[in-house]
């Protein structure tokens, strides 16, 4: 069986279909649009924000609740 370096090979493949993703979802995707059940918490909880950055295995997330002022 011939070496074939198949890390570098599937890096280089994987990179191309998240590069293609990210290019075709550039505004982003609207999950709303298709769920009424996701649609009614996000008008529960306004200004909802996950960061993309991981802290010692934490992913931090943090939103208003429809009561806050």
């Amino acid at each position: 069986m011939f070496y074939h370096n198949y890390d570098a090979l599937l890096t280089n493949v994987l990179n191309g279909l998240a590069y293609d993703f990210n290019t075709t979802h550039a505004n982003g995707i609207d999950l709303t649009k298709n769920n009424l059940t996701l649609k009614f918490i996000a008008g529960l909880v306004r200004a909802s924000i996950i960061t993309p950055f991981q802290e010692d295995g934490f992913l931090f997330a943090g939103f208003k609740w429809i009561t806050d002022i």
